[in-house]
């Protein structure tokens, strides 16, 4: 681990440029590494999953195919609380809670602001009466540079926990430092 660290912190000086972003992306991949999870999805666009596992999907956008796959993979052992700053269909939202899953309509951010429909992650479990999150699927286009620093902060792993975050650009990189400096 320390070897793999000491390695992460050289490639996050280098990262300027996509290939240099997928070489840190790559070196990330140990640092998630759960013996006992199942892999949904791909290695781009997937992580490791615990049966029975509270998960929170921040950004849907009509697009549940993580959602399906997961409880197809652990027999719908894991309840989802998805989020999305525009509410989901009828339809997705009668497909979720038959993956015993639902949505909410929210806009993940770093600080609440009610009357905005602005909410912390932290908040966010309260509303729903959630002590602990197992799994955080993120792809909320940017803002998880400004919601996930508070939420890790106050939130750390458990032995059998991993977190996924979707990563779609280069200016992430600081981001995904932060999640390993928190021991992620």
């Amino acid at each position: 681990a320390t070897s793999r660290r000491h390695l992460l912190q050289r490639i996050i000086k280098k990262v300027n440029n996509e290939k240099n972003y997928m070489m840190l992306y790559n070196i990330m991949v140990p640092e998630v590494h759960c013996p006992v999870k199942v892999r949904v999805g791909s290695l781009s666009d997937g992580g490791k999953i615990p049966k029975g596992s509270v998960v929170f999907s921040l950004g849907m956008s009509n697009e549940i195919s993580f959602e399906l796959e997961l409880q197809s993979i652990t027999n719908t052992c894991c309840f989802i609380f998805g989020f999305d700053g525009k509410e989901q269909s009828s339809a997705t939202q009668h497909r979720l809670s038959q993956l015993r899953a639902k949505s909410r309509k929210a806009k993940i951010s770093g600080t609440t602001e009610e009357n905005n429909n602005k909410y912390t992650i932290d908040y966010l479990m309260k509303l729903e009466n959630v002590t602990h999150v197992e799994i955080l699927k993120a792809d909320i286009e940017g803002a998880e540079m400004d919601a996930l620093p508070g939420f890790l902060e106050k939130h750390h792993p458990a032995q059998d926990t991993c977190y996924y975050v979707v990563q779609h650009a280069l200016s992430h990189s600081s981001t995904m430092h932060q999640i390993t400096v928190a021991a992620y």
